[in-house]
């Protein structure tokens, strides 16, 4: 393959990836910033809408470094590279400036959380951090609740009973 098509390759996986990332972060501000009543018919669309573009995203993803560790060499320095789903797939944000103390709780392949790097994957750690990865959403919540911090769950990609 050339250089040329690894390229190619590489830039059409940053460009599928960005462009299911603009149809999630839609799809959370319409269910977020909507207000529809929870069980709603359009709200129970949205977490269906929200599920599929999340599996489609961390699926996008994970080809993405596969093709990464095969021709990262070749690829060309504008192309991403993403980093593996740890063992646990949840992470939270730890805010200690932002209403007090709080945390908010994700999935690895949420678009806001990019397996615990942050939205633009270069996150300042003045007003908060990311968690490691943890194996379920409670383990997370007693390791947040522990460091003192309010938490509460995703809109977008964690819709639990609290």
């Amino acid at each position: 393959m050339s250089q040329n098509q690894t390229d190619q390759v590489g830039a059409a996986f940053v460009q599928l990836r960005d462009e299911i990332q603009i149809v999630a972060d839609d799809i959370g501000r319409e269910r977020v910033g909507g207000t529809m009543p929870a069980g709603s018919a359009r709200a129970e669309q949205l977490d269906l809408q929200a599920d599929g573009v999340a599996s489609v995203l961390a699926a996008v993803k994970a080809l993405q470094a596969i093709w990464n560790r095969l021709f990262g060499e070749q690829r060309s320095a504008d192309v991403e590279a993403v980093p593996e789903p740890a063992v646990g797939d949840i992470y939270f944000y730890e805010n200690w400036v932002a209403k007090g103390h709080t945390a908010v709780i994700h999935k690895g392949g949420c678009s806001f959380c990019n397996y615990g790097q942050g939205r633009y994957r270069k996150t300042s750690t003045r007003n908060g951090a990311w968690s490691s990865a943890y194996l379920t959403v409670a383990e997370a919540k007693q390791a947040a609740e522990a460091k003192g911090a309010v938490v509460s769950t995703c809109a977008v990609c964690v819709r639990i009973a609290e």
